[in-house]
């Protein structure tokens, strides 16, 4: 096997993880999910108790652009469409349809369901149902070359009471078939080991016949023994089925940008110096509290308006950095006095070294980021504190971010970062409010850069593979890093 494609229920959480150990083994990773599609609106979570958890949708990204899709498919079905399970609808499908290939047809999907019914009734508005299904797909995910599959698998008793009629339905409408194997665990052998992990997540005796029992079939097949079964089951129609799959695996290429600086950028306009209020003016007492917070006011983050040109991304980034330099130093007034003596202090050293690293690594937006949505807070009377490795930053403290004085205290700005490390750092904040100041966030850097964790995913198993061959939305949280 050459290349694999792992499609998670409802996510790509394990996706970029299975990325890297396939590249690193020299197999193609096809990258994918096994969608939950809702019968009507994502929107509406009025029970019926008919699939309302979504139909099956297996989802591969071709190129880059059906990655993103991916990733913007997968974020809705949690954001906006979740009900029993992270869903989408056909109205996310239509529009975010490019570059991915679709395939619909095992037990549990639209076209599945459909032709299930029709089988054990004979009804023919369940052929109706299921002719709609494909030509809707189809029309979505229309080629050349084709993007829609009409799939087989052959494991499960009823998946194969409806092979025929699947097959029936690709010769009317003229679409490629492709097959599959469902796989839950890994090895042929590895079959008891899965079926007592059943057990267990499920609060079952092994002895008790009433629970659910997986087929033994589920477990990831060579291509061998998928040519074997297809081609006695199948014939011709099988060899095309099994070709298809390494025709879809060619197609799909997609380079993840992994190591690529993705560093979070905003533009931000610059005040004029005359426009900015001195700390020894009259009207402030001395007070250089109140001088900073008004000083502060005067900057103002947005976010980009439409795609950033590369002389954009430079011009923006040099501003950020004019601007880090400007609130700290004035924050450094505000920390220290204006007695400090420029040049000859070690404090003054310590900020004048950050600032630089920070410039060089392309940091500074990063920290004016965190630092206007704690300056927001704070403003409003919302507590904000940084905890961890960025409390030792001497940027940090002049911005108001923590109140522990690096130099007094002997805090480490490498435990940050410092020139050699590769990997960007990351600021822990403790406030309270996150969905209010999450939404100040997002008037600043815009809704497609801002992203709320709540949880750390661990390895998630794949749920299908084919032969040649990743959240409830959070409304609460105690941190942001």
């Amino acid at each position: 096997m050459t290349a694999v494609a792992v499609t998670d229920h409802g996510n790509l959480f394990g996706a970029v993880a299975f990325y890297a150990a396939a590249r690193d083994k020299g197999i193609k990773p096809i990258l994918g999910v096994e969608a939950y599609v809702a019968p009507g609106d994502r929107r509406d979570r009025t029970y019926t108790g008919v699939s309302d958890g979504g139909y099956h949708l297996v989802l591969l990204a071709e190129n880059n652009r059906g990655w993103e899709n991916l990733l913007c498919l997968c974020s809705e079905a949690y954001l906006t469409g979740f009900y029993f399970k992270p869903r989408i609808d056909r109205e996310l499908l239509a529009s975010h349809s490019e570059g991915l290939i679709a395939i619909n047809g095992h037990l549990g999907s639209e076209i599945g369901e459909h032709l299930l019914a029709y089988e054990r009734s004979g009804d023919e508005k369940w052929w109706e149902k299921a002719l709609e299904s494909a030509r809707w797909h189809a029309g979505v995910f229309a080629g050349p070359p084709p993007r829609f599959f009409i799939e087989l698998q052959h494991h499960v008793r009823e998946q194969n009471s409806i092979n025929k009629h699947l097959i029936r339905l690709a010769r009317e409408l003229s679409l490629p078939l492709v097959c599959d194997n469902d796989a839950h665990f890994l090895r042929a052998e590895d079959h008891d080991a899965h079926d007592t992990l059943i057990c267990i997540s499920m609060g079952k005796f092994k002895k008790d016949d009433s629970r659910l029992h997986y087929p033994q079939e589920l477990y990831v097949k060579s291509p061998e023994q998928m040519r074997q079964l297809f081609e006695a089951e199948y014939g011709d129609v099988g060899r095309e089925a099994l070709d298809n799959t390494l025709r879809i695996a060619q197609r799909c290429n997609v380079e993840l940008p992994i190591g690529q600086n993705n560093s979070p950028t905003v533009r931000i306009d610059l005040p004029s110096p005359q426009s900015l209020p001195r700390w020894d003016e009259a009207r402030f007492g001395g007070d250089l509290t109140t001088w900073y917070k008004e000083y502060c006011s005067k900057f103002e983050l947005k976010p980009f308006t439409s795609q950033p040109t590369a002389g954009d991304l430079k011009q923006a980034r040099e501003e950020c950095d004019r601007a880090l330099r400007m609130l700290a130093e004035a924050g450094f007034i505000w920390r220290y006095g204006a007695s400090v003596p420029d040049g000859s202090s070690e404090f003054r050293a310590r900020l004048e070294r950050e600032l630089k690293i920070l410039a060089d690594k392309g940091i500074s937006a990063y920290f004016l980021i965190v630092w206007d949505f704690v300056n927001w807070g704070r403003q409003r009377g919302i507590p904000a504190l940084a905890r961890g490795s960025g409390v030792g930053t001497m940027v940090g403290f002049v911005l108001g971010l923590s109140n522990a004085c690096p130099v007094r205290y002997g805090l480490l700005f490498e435990r940050f970062t410092d020139p050699d490390r590769s990997e960007f750092p990351d600021i822990d904040i403790d406030l309270c409010h996150v969905a209010v100041l999450a939404a100040d966030v997002v008037d600043d850097v815009g809704p497609p850069v801002l992203a709320q964790i709540d949880i750390d995913v661990g390895e998630l198993g794949a749920v299908r593979v084919g032969e040649p061959l990743e959240e409830q939305p959070v409304a609460h949280g105690t941190g942001v890093g």
